[in-house]
């Protein structure tokens, strides 16, 4: 108890935002169905399952397979992207950040290359990718159910994105070293595969549970349950300050949200297909983008504005999509020092894809 607790009084985001959170409770802003409870088990669940399958030193030897099929540090930053993108349209982009950062931290170890800018770009590809499907993210879904789209007219407005964001990775892939790198020797990891076959299904019934297809807590119990299996230690070393975060930006943003004066303000920024989009990528920088989608789909019937918006809006600030939190967090976990220059090199490589992206979706309104 007092490893936890001590990692928290460490946490200086978490005292920042906490006690913005607590403000806003004191003052009476807050509602206590902003807290997203889905998304905190789903988080829980999945961080959970992640340790156990480092633990038990199964992403070790994934990382060390992958390593030994590949020839360049371009190959190996390929792969990650690649799955980050495809991976995302389907287990959604916060899934892939979870699965992806420690799987490349242990390979970019390996064989001595840098971890941050790819990390970065990880993160940026997992929310573009997750953007094609109408379940990659929770802004996707609640956008395809609140104006009934049909999967057809969905791909209809995220293939466009998906096809330059693919492209875009490829140019990004350029910046990369192909020399050949050398292999160190690696060491052998035994497999209880036994474990191992617990741990898929359990991922299934994590993945089934996050779909909502069972119950979520179902997920949260499961993923309990591997780690007590396993090492039941992973529970003290467990991030419960990325827990605390999310509770405190989902109570900020939800009373940011219902300000007066800016419900009004909205109501006339949304006069017009192009003023939609801009108000979606600009209020996505400050509530993140899944809130801004709920928040301005009761502004307009047109739904493709809103979707491109809220999509390229994920590009930007870290809060502009906790995917974007959750990926710094997770970088902060592996590395061995404290580093203050992810937050401001991820800043300035998102921004530069946001203005891009952002031409690019005035172009798509144009053209549709």
């Amino acid at each position: 108890m007092n490893r936890v607790l001590n990692k928290l009084k460490q946490d200086r985001l978490l005292q920042v935002v906490g006690l913005m959170a607590i403000i806003v409770i004191v003052i009476g802003k807050a509602q206590w169905q902003d807290i997203d409870l889905h998304t905190l088990l789903a988080l829980g669940s999945l961080m959970l399952l992640v340790s156990a399958y480092e633990a038990e030193g199964i992403l070790s030897a994934l990382a060390g397979w992958l390593l030994q099929r590949m020839r360049s540090k371009r190959q190996v930053v390929g792969v990650i992207l690649l799955l980050a993108f495809f991976g995302a349209m389907i287990f959604t982009n916060d899934v892939m950040i979870l699965t992806l950062v420690p799987l490349f931290m242990m390979m970019a170890k390996s064989i001595q290359m840098p971890i941050m800018t790819p990390i970065i770009l990880l993160t940026i590809f997992a929310n573009l990718g997750s953007a094609v499907t109408p379940f990659g993210n929770p802004q996707n879904l609640y956008l395809a159910t609140y104006y009934h789209l049909t999967l057809g007219k969905f791909l209809q407005l995220s293939v466009p994105l998906g096809g330059i964001s693919l492209i875009l990775l490829g140019v990004c892939l350029m910046f990369f070293d192909r020399k050949a790198f050398t292999l160190p020797e690696l060491i052998d990891v035994r497999i209880d595969y036994g474990r191992l076959l617990v741990l898929l299904v359990s991922t299934l019934i994590i993945l089934v549970a996050i779909l909502n297809v069972i119950p979520i807590y179902w997920a949260l119990v499961v993923s309990i349950i591997d780690v007590i299996m396993i090492d039941r230690r992973l529970l003290v070393k467990f991030d419960y300050g990325v827990i605390g975060l999310f509770i405190s930006f989902f109570i900020v943003i939800g009373a940011v949200s219902r300000l007066a004066g800016i419900v009004f303000v909205l109501q006339h920024l949304m006069a017009t297909e192009n003023l939609q989009f801009l108000t979606s990528v600009g209020l996505s920088q400050v509530i993140s983008n899944v809130p801004a989608a709920i928040l301005l789909a009761h502004f307009t019937d047109s739904p493709g504005a809103i979707y491109l918006g809220v999509s390229i809006g994920g590009l930007g600030t870290l809060i502009a999509s906790l995917a974007n939190l959750l990926a710094w967090r997770q970088y902060q976990r592996y590395i061995d020092v404290p580093n203050k220059k992810f937050p401001i090199r991820a800043l300035w490589l998102n921004s530069i894809l946001l203005v891009f992206f952002v031409l690019i979706g005035l172009v798509i309104l144009l053209i549709n």
